[in-house]
C-alpha cells in the first residue's frame, strides 16, 4: 500500500516514476493520494506538473473531496473560500480551532490594514496591537502563540525604486530576507545559532534551532577540509549517527544540544570560549584526521559584530522578528517571511501583506477580496497569485488580516468590505 502527500507539487518526473515504479503492470499496489490543487505553488520555469498521472484523478468514482478544516473557525474559512481555483463542494469548512490551541471560542477582528507610502513601517504595530486586543484575555496565547507576517515578494526588488510597499522590507527596514533562504550561509557559528534560535521562539519547536547548530558544525568542518556530513540533508541526525559509536563524545554532543536549548548565556561572548572547546571536541570527533584551521578558528569565535544584548531573557533579537511591547508589558513577537516559506505551517495570528510583481499582487485579487463573482478567464489569469494566497490565507487558527494600499479602493468598496464582507477595515 502506497501513501503519497502532497501530490500537486509533484512534477512530471516525479509523478512518472512513481506510476512506473507502482501502478503500471497488472499487479498495481493500492495506492492513496493526498493533496490540494488550490496549494500548488512550487511550480517553477522547466518544471511541469504531471500529465501522465494527473491530480486530482479525472475518475470522479475513485476522487475524494475532503472539505473539513480543523485548524480554523467558518470565517476564516469563509474568507479564504473566495481564492479557490479549483472549488470544493459545499465550500471549504472550517471545524477548528482546536479547544488546546486556545480558549477562545468566538469569532475574531479579521481586519484590513490600509496603508499609504508615509505610514507602511506602522502595519506591523497595529497588527501587533490588534493581537493584543483581541486575544488579551488568554495570556498564553499572546506569550506562546504564533503570529506571522508574510508576502509573496521578501526579497529587495531589483531595478527603479518602486513606491511602498513592494516587499517585507518596505514594513520592517531591518528585515533580513537571508536569513531566511534554505540556503543560508553565515559568516560566523554565532550567528548561525541566534538565526536558529530566533526561528524557533514562539514555537515550541527546537528543530530549526538543532539544525543551524548541526550546519554550524558541517561548516567548521568544511573550513578544516574535511568533506565528512557535508551532503547529509538531515545533517543533525547524521551527526548523532556518526558519533554512536562513541559514547563520550555522544555525551558531549547531547549536552551542547541540551545547553543551547536551556542555557541562554550561551548565546553571549560570556562563556562562549568553553562552549567552543567543546563544539571542537565534537568536530574532531566527527574526523580525527583533521586541525583545527585558521579559517574555522575565526568562524567559531564571538562576533564582534554581535553585541551580549543580541540574545537576552530567550529572545534573539533576529531582523526578521518584529516585537511589539504593549502597555503592561506584554512581548508580542511577529515572525516575517515568505508565503512560500510557510506553506503547511499553522499560526495563531497570519497578516498578509501586500507586495509587487509586475504589479501588487493583493490589488489584482481585489475582486476576491471584495468577494464579486469571477470569470474563468479571471481566474485563470490569476491562478498562480490564487494559489499563493490561498496558502497564507490558510495558515492562522484565530486570525487572519490582510495589508492593502488604501488608494486601491474608492470610498463604497471600502464601505462594501464592511458590510458585505464582513472585514474590520483599519486606515491607518
Amino acid at each position: 500500500m502506497l501513501f503519497i502527500d502532497e501530490v500537486q507539487d509533484n512534477s512530471q518526473l516525479q509523478s512518472e516514476m512513481l506510476f512506473n515504479i507502482f501502478m503500471e503492470g497488472n499487479h498495481p499496489v493500492v495506492r492513496q493520494r493526498f493533496g490540494d490543487s488550490n496549494q500548488a505553488i512550487y511550480s517553477r520555469s522547466g518544471v511541469t506538473g504531471s500529465t501522465v498521472d494527473t491530480f486530482p484523478s479525472t475518475d470522479s468514482s475513485i476522487r475524494r473531496a475532503l472539505s473539513n478544516s480543523y485548524r480554523f473557525g467558518p470565517s476564516i474559512a469563509r474568507l479564504s473560500n473566495q481564492y479557490t481555483i479549483n472549488s470544493i463542494h459545499g465550500g471549504l469548512q472550517g471545524h477548528g480551532p482546536s479547544k488546546r490551541l486556545c480558549e477562545i471560542d468566538r469569532e475574531l477582528s479579521h481586519t484590513i490594514f490600509l496603508f499609504n507610502e508615509n505610514n507602511v513601517e506602522s502595519v506591523l504595530e497595529n497588527f501587533a496591537i490588534l493581537i493584543n486586543e483581541e486575544i488579551k484575555q488568554d495570556k498564553t496565547v499572546t506569550s506562546q502563540g504564533d503570529f506571522v507576517a508574510v508576502s509573496a515578494v521578501h526579497n529587495t526588488p531589483t531595478g527603479k525604486i518602486q513606491p511602498a510597499a513592494h516587499y517585507i522590507g518596505h514594513y520592517h527596514s531591518d528585515y533580513n530576507p537571508k536569513s531566511n533562504s534554505k540556503d543560508e550561509s553565515f559568516c560566523t557559528f554565532a550567528e548561525c545559532l541566534i538565526s536558529g534560535k530566533s526561528k524557533s521562539l514562539g514555537t515550541g519547536n527546537t528543530s530549526q534551532l538543532l539544525s543551524h547548530f548541526a550546519s554550524g558544525i558541517v561548516r567548521a568542518l568544511q573550513l578544516c577540509g574535511s568533506e565528512v556530513l557535508v551532503r547529509t540533508p538531515n545533517k543533525y541526525q547524521h551527526i548523532k549517527k556518526q558519533l554512536s559509536e562513541n559514547l563520550n563524545m555522544t555525551l558531549v554532543f547531547k549536552s551542547l544540544s541540551a545547553s543551547l536549548i536551556d542555557a541562554d548565556s550561551y548565546l553571549s561572548s560570556c562563556g562562549w570560549d568553553s562552549f567552543i572547546q567543546e563544539v571542537k571536541k565534537v568536530i574532531l570527533g566527527l574526523d580525527s584526521s583533521i586541525t583545527i584551521s585558521e579559517e574555522a578558528n575565526a568562524y567559531l569565535s564571538w562576533p564582534s559584530c554581535v553585541s551580549d544584548n543580541s540574545y537576552n531573557d530567550n529572545n534573539p533579537k533576529d531582523s526578521n522578528v518584529y516585537t511589539y511591547i504593549t502597555k503592561d508589558k506584554n512581548e508580542i513577537n511577529i515572525r516575517l517571511g515568505s508565503i512560500h516559506s510557510v506553506k503547511g505551517q499553522t499560526h495563531t495570528a497570519t497578516l498578509v501583506l501586500d507586495s509587487f510583481n509586475r504589479t501588487y499582487h493583493l490589488k489584482a485579487l481585489k475582486d476576491w477580496v471584495l468577494g464579486k463573482n469571477r470569470t474563468e478567464h479571471q481566474i485563470s489569469k490569476q491562478s498562480d497569485r490564487l494559489k499563493l494566497h490561498f496558502v497564507a490565507m490558510t495558515r492562522p487558527t484565530h486570525l487572519l488580516c490582510l495589508a492593502m494600499r488604501k488608494d486601491i479602493f474608492s470610498d463604497k468598496e471600502i464601505l462594501s468590505l464592511q458590510d458585505g464582507c464582513s472585514w474590520n477595515v483599519v486606515t491607518l
